[in-house]
């Protein structure tokens, strides 16, 4: 047993492209004994062209499964070796058309019977597979149309994080990491105005003594994330100075940050939770949209303090 049959599970991708790489490497070198200059990954979009003459990127594209840059490229090496022309669609001039030329007609015809041979011995040796290797990747592409393996993955790393999570109150130790958290996002993203500054050097005296929490998202007992909640009318709540470090994000932990804090949100009674974000925002307005947040034009307890122009969204909680 190799080293990448000893990964198992963990190396599958790279088991699969190695064997790939094999299939494609020999017949790459049965082409070249018969002096016919064809690679085997041009076959896939030939063979599309030669069974539907006539045929526009975009579908050669959707048939294969294929980015859209990824045909051109081929179709751009067909093209140019003889093998096929293209055109634009007089029905619609943003759809390019691929026809074969005589040249690509007669190749296909020479290497029809080579083809076949491919076949033939491809299911020979499908047929010493135990269990059947075809059926068993008509389940595999199946199980990732139903969940891609980005989204297993995103999964299991979530719940892995979970239980090295932990939500806590604010104390003075995290000051210092409630104002570093915070400060980076807003220099990267926004810019830090007069609020946020008298915020982040004075939590206690901003937020702390007017009856608001600081929240702290600890990672394994390191602060990766923040979030307040501050008391303006009886039921109702702000929801600010959200953020992630930035060499932990990507990961999921501001989804789970949120949750949790909205979780406590609820738990205090408050019936409705509002927050200002940004235009700029976008991954985090979309998230609050997630969770359920609406876009107010504006709303009366919650005017803007920093003069950023801010998307004024709303949660109703019950």
């Amino acid at each position: 047993m190799n080293f990448i049959q000893q990964l198992g599970p963990l190396a599958l991708g790279s088991r699969l492209k190695n064997l790939s790489d094999l299939l494609m490497k020999e017949m790459s070198a049965i082409y070249r004994q018969l002096g016919v200059e064809f690679e085997p990954r041009w076959f896939t979009t030939f063979q599309v062209v030669l069974k539907h003459d006539d045929v526009a990127v975009t579908e050669i594209a959707d048939v294969l499964g294929l980015t859209h840059p990824a045909v051109v490229q081929v179709v751009n090496i067909l093209d140019r070796k003889g093998l096929v022309t293209t055109r634009q669609d007089p029905q619609d001039r943003r759809r390019r058309l691929v026809t074969l030329t005589e040249q690509g007609r007669r190749l296909g015809t020479q290497l029809a019977p080579l083809w076949e041979d491919v076949r033939q011995a491809a299911r020979g040796l499908l047929a010493e597979t135990d269990p059947p290797l075809l059926p068993a990747l008509d389940s595999l592409e199946r199980a990732l149309e139903r969940k891609s393996s980005y989204r297993r993955i995103r999964e299991h790393s979530r719940l892995r994080l979970e239980t090295d999570l932990e939500l806590i109150d604010f104390s003075d130790v995290h000051t210092a990491a409630f104002r570093s958290i915070n400060s980076e996002w807003l220099e990267e993203e926004l810019e830090i105005t007069p609020h946020d500054r008298r915020i982040l050097e004075h939590p206690r005296q901003e937020i702390l003594d007017k009856g608001g929490r600081i929240f702290m998202l600890l990672l394994q007992g390191v602060p990766v994330g923040t979030c307040v909640l501050l008391p303006l009318a009886a039921g109702i709540v702000e929801l600010s100075k959200y953020a992630i470090q930035r060499n932990q994000r990507g990961l999921g932990l501001g989804g789970l940050l949120l949750a949790r804090v909205l979780a406590e949100a609820r738990t205090a009674g408050f019936r409705e939770i509002l927050l200002l974000s940004h235009p700029r925002l976008e991954r985090a307005t979309a998230l609050y949209r997630e969770f359920g947040f609406q876009v107010l034009a504006s709303h009366p307890l919650l005017p803007d303090p920093t003069g950023r122009e801010s998307i004024t969204m709303q949660l109703i909680t019950n």
